[in-house]
């Protein structure tokens, strides 16, 4: 098929989807550096509870959150002359719900922290409350379609907040130092967006009850889906640090490390896409899911080449980033690059952008039943394997679920829902080239330079295949990230 042309708004997004994804990957790269240095200076224990408290921490901030931050995603676009409203709203209900949630979870600490290895209640709230309120200036941004103030910002606190940490574990070799290192860069990074915020009169004290509560119609279903979404995914370490201890779930981290690569290019696709999405629905909802159609195929683009050489090196990769002693996280590193699989296909951006979150929110409900009822049907057989699969499954439910409704909300056929002869095409792309891979294994050279020059030329022979078929959507990435990076003309050719 012929390149389509680049109209404006698909250019902007283009543009806004690939710096946002840029800025996803940076921050991934540099979270990436923590554990690699943290399995070297801290115990296989002490890492366990480090992680133990971060699980803790994120299942809290999502209830907490029930992600009130991203809906502004939805209103600034649609309602742009309310905006300060939905921004001091916004504020306010964060801070409503983390203050009243924290409070309760105070007041019951003996009992929700009773499976705990180490005492982290005191300093786990006000991580949670700092972490929380505020937190939604990249929402804003993302609103106003400035995704390169995203890429400054979060690059910029992620290393420092990294640096700090990793500092302050390599002097003391102390979780607990490395606890309240994070709680102080939690409660300056607040500081500081609050400056921002009343340094340009974001805020305001007229709130109108009519916008509260369409604001309230959004979040009170979106949230609860995303609540329970949330739990789901950390239902699993949740289970093992309750169960099997700290030790165990260092093992279960290490394995469940590829993961964000999923969420980092779909979450930077949908938060830029959402918005345009949400204005395109309002004229013709069949727009809307074209952009999603689009998004669903660049995930694909990324996803499966990296999918394919992650699960044929992962022993390499485990072993050689977190040393030997986590060579058990092997097999639960390969079911979740299955999740990372399944992950591809987003599947909640096309309801919301119609605001039928009640879906979202029921589906999750079914999965987090059918994540808890296989751990504890299967954890004798299973052991430390059962909460990934269970996760892998209920995340299949979920897709099927949220699949059903996007047929029913659009009123189309399966065959209409995604471009099967796109996918198709890439996955031909990867299965042509896996023998490049297994020629690797018959070079006597080390495994770990052997997964370096074998996946190179893995995903050189990928990308050249892929673009000989031509596909819209990737032919306009590539593009853009080859404009981007000032790449002269003759090399943009020879690419195709």
């Amino acid at each position: 098929m012929p390149v389509l042309r680049e109209n404006s708004k698909v250019s902007s997004s283009i543009s806004r989807f690939l710096v946002l994804a840029f800025a996803r990957v940076a921050n991934y790269a540099i979270l990436l550096v923590s554990p690699i240095v943290f399995v070297r200076i801290l115990d296989q224990h002490a890492y366990g509870q480090y992680r133990e408290f971060v699980v803790y921490a994120l299942a809290l901030a999502t209830v907490l959150g029930f992600s009130v931050k991203t809906s502004i995603l939805y209103f600034i676009p649609k309602d742009p002359d309310n905006e300060r409203k939905y921004v001091t709203q916004t504020a306010l209900f964060i801070f409503a719900s983390s203050a009243l949630g924290l409070g309760i979870i105070y007041a019951t600490r003996h009992i929700v922290f009773a499976k705990a290895s180490f005492d982290f209640a005191e300093p786990l709230l006000l991580y949670v409350f700092f972490f929380l309120n505020l937190d939604f200036v990249e929402s804003y941004w993302l609103a106003k379609k400035r995704s390169d103030y995203v890429l400054y910002y979060s690059t910029a606190k992620s290393a420092i907040k990294i640096t700090v940490c990793m500092a302050v574990g390599y002097m003391t070799r102390s979780v607990e130092a490395i606890v309240t290192a994070l709680v102080i860069f939690e409660v300056c990074k607040f500081l500081a967006l609050l400056c921002w915020f009343s340094s340009r009169r974001l805020f305001t004290v007229t709130l109108d009850t009519a916008l509260i509560r369409e604001h309230l119609r959004l979040v009170l279903p979106f949230g609860a889906g995303t609540v329970v979404y949330g739990l789901n995914q950390q239902l699993g370490k949740l289970f093992t640090s309750m169960t099997l201890g700290p030790s165990a779930l260092a093992i279960y981290t290490i394995g469940a490390y590829q993961i964000p690569i999923t969420g980092l290019v779909r979450s930077a696709a949908s938060d830029v896409l959402f918005p345009e999405m949400v204005q395109r629905g309002q004229g013709s909802p069949m727009a809307g899911l074209s952009l999603w159609n689009r998004a669903n195929v660049l995930y694909c683009f990324v996803v499966f080449p990296f999918f394919t050489v992650f699960f044929f090196y992962a022993d390499t990769f485990v072993t050689t980033l977190f040393t030997d002693q986590y060579v058990t996280a092997v097999p639960i590193f390969r079911v979740f690059l299955l999740i990372m699989l399944r992950q591809c296909f987003e599947m909640s951006t096309p309801l919301r952008a119609m605001n039928v979150n009640r879906y979202f929110m029921i589906g999750n409900l079914v999965a987090i039943l059918v994540n808890a009822g296989f751990i504890f049907a299967t954890f004798d057989d299973l052991g430390l394997l059962a909460a990934p699969i269970g996760l892998l499954v209920s995340e299949v439910a979920l897709a099927v679920y949220l699949g059903s409704r996007i047929l029913k909300v659009y009123s189309i056929h399966v065959r209409q829902m995604l471009f099967w002869s796109k996918l198709m095409a890439i996955a031909v792309a990867v299965l042509l080239n896996v023998p490049i891979l297994l020629i690797g294994e018959l070079v006597p050279i080390g495994d770990a330079v052997r997964a370096i020059v074998f996946s190179s030329l893995f995903l050189t022979g990928y990308f050249v295949f892929v673009r000989r078929c031509r596909l819209d959507e990737i032919e306009l990435v590539v593009s853009r990230a080859m404009r981007k990076a000032g790449l002269p003309r003759w090399l943009k050719s020879a690419s195709s």
